[in-house]
């Protein structure tokens, strides 16, 4: 049996919410690889940004200069990671090689001193003279679908980064069939190139016992639909209140929809203005509830409580966007819009569509689930279902590993 010691690269994907959880996801693939593969032994790292030395945080803190929050989302991330493959052994990017030489020069020294055989899930970077094979992570193609929801110059900016990852990397990663078609069509990436993952979500062992998780500070009524989502303008929230607002009309006065996530979009700043004054104008303030960006497993507990996770979005890189994941491994319903993406999951029994940006479909949709007798989180179809889907994965993740490395 050959053995392998592969790096997930963290460094830019631990930047947004979506990026740590694909990364935790691709430490859970690995997590089952190690535990039954019978084609190989593999050592994981992950490679994530350097931290702020400890004397440097003193020293701010006696000049009177603002405490860095770099460590605090560095340890975030890093628990994140443990949490879904306590196994593997996360290694930090050293400061000094950083400032001293690239951030490509640093990797690679690290790559070196481990004796890493090869780089998965590099993001936005481009790793000149690497001594192994990598493999590329181009989340998404939005811009070329959504081009009213970027600037100008970052659309510039995106085109020219896209073409010159597509040109230096071996490999790429895709998360759906629509993500492998985005790569072959506009970044002119050949499909022997490509390592597609199948949609076949899996539950962290952490959200599996979250009973003991206290979720009685957010004060949800009994029926409430949820939505986790970044508060950006293509995750189209306007779409879901304004549901809300015609089944309040219906008689539905007390049902809420949640929401967990950021509310930062660095695009539009004045987005979640918006949205807040939407809900006012519609006397919505008790039943639109924003949460924020909340603990993972309170998040998850939420989830498990919600007569269905909501994802009205109108564009995603993989079905249903990281929050649809979790649904689907927990086996928990999904109301979902009907864009080309979303459909890779409708053999999920719990999928129901509505047509994107339609308030009134989505509110049938809804309607209807209320009408139907309340899903149960049972463990054991859970793990079930995850044993099976866990080894999808498990044999996409070896036959890359293998093609990629040789053996």
């Amino acid at each position: 049996m050959d053995s392998y010691h592969i790096v997930l690269d963290g460094t830019r994907l631990c930047n947004w919410n979506g990026g740590t959880d694909f990364l935790a996801n691709l430490a859970a693939i690995c997590r089952d690889v190690q535990q039954s593969s019978e084609r190989m032994e593999l050592t994981v790292s992950v490679m994530l940004p350097y931290l702020i030395p400890k004397y440097e945080s003193v020293l701010r803190k006696l000049l009177g200069k603002t405490t860095d929050e770099r460590n605090k989302h560095i340890q975030f991330v890093t628990d994140t990671v443990k949490r879904a493959n306590p196994n593997v052994r996360i290694v930090y990017l050293r400061k000094y090689d950083v400032l001293e030489g690239s951030e490509s020069w640093a990797v690679r020294r690290l790559v070196r001193k481990i004796h890493a055989d090869c780089v998965v899930g590099v993001t936005g970077n481009i790793y000149d003279h690497l001594p192994v094979p990598w493999v590329s992570y181009i989340p998404d193609f939005q811009h070329k679908y959504l081009p009213q929801f970027f600037l100008p110059s970052e659309i510039e900016g995106r085109n020219k980064t896209f073409a010159q990852i597509a040109e230096a990397s071996p490999y790429f990663i895709a998360t759906s069939l629509s993500h492998r078609s985005d790569l072959m069509q506009y970044a002119k990436i050949s499909p022997d190139r490509i390592f597609t993952m199948p949609f076949a979500p899996i539950a962290a062992d952490a959200f599996l016992d979250t009973e003991n998780v206290d979720i009685g500070h957010y004060q949800l009524p009994e029926d409430y639909f949820l939505i986790s989502n970044q508060f950006w303008q293509h995750k189209s929230h306007k779409t879901a209140i304004q549901a809300l607002k015609l089944l309040h009309k219906r008689g539905y006065s007390n049902l809420v929809i949640a929401c967990t996530r950021s509310t930062e979009d660095y695009i539009n700043e004045g987005y979640i203005s918006e949205i807040r004054q939407m809900i006012s104008d519609l006397k919505l303030e008790k039943h639109f509830r924003i949460l924020g960006l909340i603990p993972k497993l309170e998040q998850i507990e939420v989830m498990k409580h919600a007569r269905a996770l909501i994802q009205p979005s109108l564009f995603e890189g993989d079905p249903g966007g990281c929050s649809a994941y979790d649904a689907v491994g927990l086996d928990i319903p999904v109301i979902l819009s009907d864009i080309p993406v979303n459909l890779e999951a409708k053999e999920y029994s719990q999928a129901y569509y509505f047509q994107a940006e339609n308030p009134e479909d989505m509110a049938w949709q809804m309607e209807t689930l209320l009408h139907r007798e309340r899903h149960v989180y049972y463990r054991e179809e859970v793990l079930q279902k995850r044993a099976e889907n866990a080894s999808k994965l498990k044999t996409f993740f070896e036959d890359m590993i293998i093609s990629i490395c040789g053996g």
